[in-house]
C-alpha cells in the first residue's frame, strides 16, 4: 500500500522595520511570511497549495481576511485586527472547474524538504495597521509593543497536492477519498468522479494531513514610537 499523503510545514513571520512611528504612519513596513516543508510522504517533491485568504496570500486578501493580528505583549486581550468587523462575501459567477483559473484562488508551489522556502510579503504602512481596527493611533502610546500572530481560522490550506501528481492536470474542487473516510466532492457518484479524472482533473489530498507548525522563536514584534 502506498504511503498516505502527508506534509508538515514550518511557518513563521517577521517584520522590517520593527518600529512604527505614530507621527509618520505613512511610512512603509514589510511583513514577511515564510513556509518551509520539514517532512512529507514525498520529500523530493514540491507541494502545490491553495493559500487563498491565508497569511501566505500576499494579494491583500490574507490581511483583509484576518490571517494575521497584532497582540499586545503587555495585555494579551488587546488585539489590533487587520480585518474589517463585517463579513465580506464574494461571487462565484463564472466559476471555472479548474481552480487555478479562478482569480480568487491563489496557488503557490512550496519547495520539497531541504529545497528552500516559500515567502510571501505584505507591503503595508502604519495607516493600514489601524484601518479596520477599533484601536486607533490615539489609543496607542510610544513604547507599546505588539506581537504579530497567525490566527487559527486561516492557518491552513484550501487544497493541496504534490508537484509530480499535478503535472499536466487541472485542479478540481473537492477532496479525494481515503482510508479514513474523508470523502471527496460527489464521491457518492463514482461515474462523476471517474469522468473528472478522465478529463484530466485531480482532487486535493486530505486537508487534515497538511499541517502547519508555527515557529515563534524569535517572535515578530512591532514597537510604536513617537
Amino acid at each position: 500500500m502506498s504511503s498516505k499523503p502527508q506534509a508538515e510545514v514550518e511557518i513563521s513571520v517577521s517584520v522590517s522595520p520593527d518600529t512604527v512611528s505614530l507621527s509618520r504612519l505613512e511610512d512603509p513596513l514589510t511583513i514577511t511570511v515564510t513556509a518551509k516543508t520539514i517532512s512529507s510522504s514525498k520529500p523530493d517533491f514540491g507541494i502545490w497549495i491553495n493559500v487563498r485568504w491565508s497569511a501566505l496570500d500576499n494579494r491583500g486578501q490574507g490581511l483583509f481576511r484576518g490571517a494575521l493580528v497584532l497582540r499586545s505583549v503587555s495585555d494579551p486581550e488587546d488585539i489590533i485586527s487587520f480585518a474589517p468587523a463585517v463579513r465580506v462575501s464574494y461571487s462565484t459567477a463564472g466559476f471555472d472547474p479548474d481552480l487555478r483559473k479562478n482569480e480568487f484562488e491563489h496557488f503557490l508551489l512550496l519547495p520539497g524538504v531541504g529545497e528552500g522556502e516559500l515567502t510571501s510579503t505584505h507591503e503595508i504602512t502604519g495607516e493600514r495597521i489601524f484601518q479596520y481596527s477599533s484601536i486607533q493611533p490615539s489609543d496607542v502610546s510610544p513604547d507599546f509593543e505588539y506581537r504579530i500572530e497567525f490566527t487559527e481560522k486561516w492557518l491552513g490550506v484550501h487544497w493541496w497536492t504534490f508537484e509530480d501528481e499535478a503535472e499536466g492536470k487541472m485542479f478540481f474542487e473537492g477532496i479525494k477519498s481515503d482510508e479514513d473516510g474523508m470523502w471527496g466532492l460527489r464521491d457518492d457518484d463514482p461515474a462523476f468522479v471517474a469522468e473528472r479524472y478522465k478529463e484530466g482533473y485531480i482532487y486535493s489530498n486530505n486537508l487534515r494531513d497538511f499541517k502547519y507548525i508555527v515557529k515563534e522563536d524569535p517572535p515578530a514584534t512591532i514597537t510604536f514610537v513617537e
